[in-house]
């Protein structure tokens, strides 16, 4: 999972060694590495064709970014978030083509 240290707005990544496999660590690595591709688009500084409407949607979610996962209403409204479905869905392909060659091994292919 990701975290953002609130004095310094510095973002990381902590894995679990111990109950990680080889695809979930790439899968983790690739998802928060999206996450941060998503916030340098919504900053302008990287352009890379997202509409819009794509970037005023992850704007709004970032700003109200929803991950209180309690119970099972509140696992669906975290993973229905935007910004996680194109995280997971990049993630999944990334991990699809170094593991399966694109033929379906990832999340959301």
């Amino acid at each position: 999972y990701a975290y953002v240290d609130g004095m310094t707005n510095d973002y990381g990544v902590y894995i679990n060694w111990d109950y990680a496999d080889d695809y979930e660590i790439i899968f983790t690595i690739a998802h928060e590495a999206y996450h941060a591709y998503q916030r340098s688009v919504i900053a302008g500084t990287i352009t890379h064709g997202e509409t819009g409407a794509i970037i005023q949607r992850w704007a709004y979610e970032n700003n109200n970014y929803f991950a209180d996962v309690t119970d099972n209403a509140s696992y669906f409204r975290y993973y229905n978030q935007y910004v996680e479905i194109s995280a997971n869905w990049f993630s999944g392909r990334l991990d699809g083509a170094m593991f399966d060659g694109f033929t379906g091994y990832g999340y959301y292919n």
